[in-house]
């Protein structure tokens, strides 16, 4: 059973095209572990094998918040 879940948060590209996206990765009880920057890498390896939850759109000032709060906080056991 998975017991991890995987979201991806969206805005806009920035002004030269490139992706502002992140995932958060959840416990089974909706308790955040981390945050991992897309980049141009696409989907991270860690969310293949994760229940995925719905992408949401966000401005560009979130996208850059949970970048700034919780980027390379990582909790799960690898």
């Amino acid at each position: 059973m998975k017991e991890k879940m995987c979201q991806q948060f969206r805005a806009d590209n920035d002004i030269n095209g490139n992706p502002q996206r992140v995932w958060a990765v959840y416990d089974k009880n909706g308790y955040l572990l981390g945050v991992i920057n897309e980049g141009f890498g696409g989907k991270p390896g860690i969310c293949h094998d994760l229940i995925a939850l719905p992408s949401v759109e966000v401005s560009v000032k979130e996208y850059r918040e949970w970048l700034d709060t919780f980027n390379g906080v990582e909790y799960w056991e690898k």
